[in-house]
């Protein structure tokens, strides 16, 4: 059976309900107030996985930071705490979209994290393994991961989605990479 894994799961909005059953996903992520459990809690730069163990990684790291503990509806991990934060201003009926930005206080600390996932995802993947990653351009453009993913990968496919109410000019990049040897 194929390995997947999503090691940042978050509250798991991109997935299908049945993707679980189907795929045999395992969810992982390092907050632990999320309001869907991950199935595992892992650091994503340094986990519990062996080593060449996993044939398919999902990311979806955090994109940004923040420079405070303030709390805003993209760092606030689980509708109890968004409803006390926010109130009648959201839908408490779904899960939030959880992006993580509080896990960061700075680029450069941002930009560490994604060489130590990279670094990880590298030892964990398997020799004919594939990442997919989703990476949106708010605070540092694609280039700038790209380049830390190309010094152990090969990128093999890309995909730039821009807003369907075009809102922003920011992209999300959605890239496939293969492990090189």
């Amino acid at each position: 059976m194929t390995r997947v894994l999503d090691l940042t799961a978050g509250n798991r909005t991109y997935w299908r309900k049945n993707a679980k059953a189907l795929l045999g996903v395992t969810y992982c992520d390092m907050e632990t107030r999320l309001e869907i459990k991950p199935d595992r809690i892992e650091d994503f730069r340094n986990t519990t996985f062996n080593n060449e163990s996993i044939d398919v990684i999902f990311l979806d790291p955090p994109h940004s930071w923040r420079n405070s503990d303030t709390l805003s509806m993209f760092t606030t991990p689980n509708i109890a705490m968004m409803m006390k934060r926010f109130g009648s201003k959201l839908d408490g009926n779904r899960p939030p979209r959880y992006y993580g930005w509080d896990k960061f206080k700075s680029k450069e600390e941002l930009i560490k994290a994604m060489i130590y996932l990279a670094e990880e995802c590298h030892r964990i993947l398997d020799k004919h393994g594939i990442i997919w990653l989703r990476w949106n351009e708010m605070s540092v453009p694609y280039k700038e991961i790209l380049q830390i993913f190309s010094e152990q990968f090969i990128e093999c496919f890309r995909l730039n989605v821009v807003s369907p109410h075009k809102t922003s000019k920011i992209r999300t990049i959605w890239a496939c990479f293969m492990k090189e040897k």
